[in-house]
């Protein structure tokens, strides 16, 4: 596995992708605004921004190692999936054929950024922007840090462009799905190798074999150091709110994952866009 998914695997064991990171932003001072057509209270669109869980890399067994966005959890077409967009489409026809991804496998929050650039010069505007979390820029070296200010400002900037770009955006920030614990349970069933290492968030000690709690509690407080920056900048932004953690209650098995891979399967797909379709649209069906 090459060297950069390793760190990337930590990062995430660390609840880290700033999934967890950005998951804080949801407060009284976040919007909770739709941007609807007129008559209807969902949106007639939606895009995604983020990395590889929103590209569905690797959950289609017939092209391995590839993205395949029909498989995505937020725009994806494919029926066994039930995406968002699948979701929003049946109670919002006006909303066919009006998904977008533009998330890219391993992007952090520079590549997210140019993401946003690229949404706002879109012809045509999706009024809900789902930004999943963003996993390459936790670093788990000691220097992070130095590295919360800078990232918070990046966040700040991804939602400046969305609601200078966009006419009235619902942006809404995705936490993390799981705890760190079920990642590290699920991970080391899946692939015990990839979160094997000397790292202080690497899940599996490699003296014992066997989970470290210090150093899952300590990716962690890690995040939460991360969370507090992130939070204000959502707070004072009127276009953003979160999923309220929704995701934190996936219950993740194995079976959610690709065997031997992080990335998940057509069921895990399934099972987040399920859990996050209600906090998205409360009272929805």
């Amino acid at each position: 596995m090459p060297s950069r998914d390793r760190s990337r695997i930590a990062a995430a064991l660390a609840c880290a992708a700033a999934l967890l990171v950005l998951a804080s932003c949801s407060s009284p001072g976040g919007s909770t605004l739709f941007a609807p057509s007129a008559g209807s209270p969902f949106a007639d669109g939606v895009a995604v921004l983020g990395d590889s869980i929103s590209t569905a890399k690797n959950s289609d067994p017939a092209h391995p190692e590839q993205d395949a966005e029909q498989n995505s959890w937020a725009t994806g077409t494919a029926a066994a999936v039930q995406s968002v967009y699948l979701r929003l489409v049946a109670v919002n026809p006006a909303a066919r054929g009006h998904a977008l991804d533009l998330a890219v496998d391993d992007a952090g929050i520079d590549g997210v950024l140019a993401q946003a650039r690229q949404l706002v010069q879109h012809p045509r505007a999706h009024e809900l922007v789902l930004l999943q979390g963003i996993s390459a820029d936790l670093r788990c070296d000691g220097s992070d840090p130095a590295n919360e200010g800078p990232f918070a400002k990046k966040v700040g900037q991804v939602l400046d462009v969305l609601a200078a770009g966009l006419p009235d955006p619902d942006i809404v920030l995705v936490s993390l799905y799981g705890t760190s614990a079920s990642h590290a349970q699920a991970f080391s069933q899946v692939d015990p190798t990839a979160i094997t290492g000397d790292g202080p968030c690497d899940a599996i000690d490699p003296a014992t074999g066997k989970l470290s709690a210090a150093r899952i509690a300590y990716a962690g407080a890690l995040v939460q150091a991360y969370e507090s920056r992130t939070a204000a900048v959502c707070t004072a932004h009127p276009h953003c709110r979160t999923d309220g953690r929704a995701a934190r209650g996936m219950a993740l098995a194995p079976a959610d994952f690709v065997p031997y891979d992080i990335h998940f399967s057509i069921r895990g797909e399934h099972d987040l866009a399920a859990v996050l379709w209600p906090a998205i649209y409360p009272g929805a069906h």
